[in-house]
């Protein structure tokens, strides 16, 4: 598994970052929090991470500084600015350092998944460590079995047939219709109840921003999310939401 360190003044963030990626799907770790550039530095002359997330403008120490000095004790980190600074002072800075990426808070899950799913298949590529999964060429129970355990892994992550088949080696057409005679749904269907489940209990276990855990699940259009809830659920999504209420009210009496 890959070491992370976030590295940012603001809590919050941290908890974003945690909740917004899927890191075990990613094969990393938890990651671990640094407050400002000083505190990073000294969690990294103690251990070594394989990915580094680190804000700008911190007390103490900036970012920019902070990745000076990373660069002098672990060459080969892997570093993604995150900042609410469009400056192009730090973006050009940040490039002669050889940052990875510079992404503008708010911050795009997506984009983000995206550019972590590179970094870490291109440092498991120089270890040799890259997964390889394969269909079994008895195919049946078994290779099913190894793609719902991969869709149950990782349904929040931009997931389609094409994709999976590349993954397992398989033509998308066959896999698609062997996981239909073994479940008796498609996998976009297996994938958007795995998700809507997610939000459920996510909403029922946290106060969260609805919208926000809706994109968080890998429902891009909440109108989309609203259809499919309605179509798996048999009940809208507003009048689930009031059912939940009433539940927490009658709960706490």
């Amino acid at each position: 598994m890959l070491r992370v360190l976030i590295v940012d003044d603001e809590y919050p963030t941290h908890e974003a970052l945690r909740i917004m990626v899927d890191w075990s799907a990613l094969g990393c770790d938890e990651p671990r929090s640094a407050m400002d550039g000083a505190e990073a530095l000294e969690m990294l002359r103690k251990d070594s991470y394989d990915i580094i997330i680190t804000d700008i403008r911190m007390p103490n120490m900036n970012g920019i500084d902070m990745i000076r000095a990373i660069r002098n004790i672990n060459a080969a980190a892997r570093i993604i600015i995150i900042t609410a600074y469009d400056y192009f002072s730090y973006a050009r800075e940040a490039l002669r350092l050889e940052v990875e990426d510079y992404f503008l808070k708010p911050i795009d899950r997506h984009e983000l998944e995206n550019k972590l799913k590179k970094i870490v298949n291109d440092i498991q590529r120089e270890k040799g460590e890259t997964r390889d999964y394969q269909w079994p060429e008895q195919a049946g129970e078994f290779g099913i079995s190894q793609l719902i355990g991969y869709l149950d892994h990782c349904f929040r992550q931009d997931l389609n047939v094409g994709d999976l088949g590349k993954l397992f080696h398989i033509n998308p057409a066959y896999l698609g219709q062997q996981f239909h005679k073994a479940t008796g749904q498609t996998i976009k269907d297996y994938v958007n109840r795995r998700r809507i489940d997610w939000v459920k209990h996510m909403l029922s276990a946290d106060h969260l921003q609805t919208q926000q855990v809706i994109q968080m699940a890998g429902f891009r259009n909440s109108g989309y999310f609203y259809r499919k809830f309605q179509e798996v659920e048999g009940i809208s999504f507003a009048d689930w939401k009031k059912r939940i209420k009433a539940e927490d009210a009658e709960d706490e009496r």
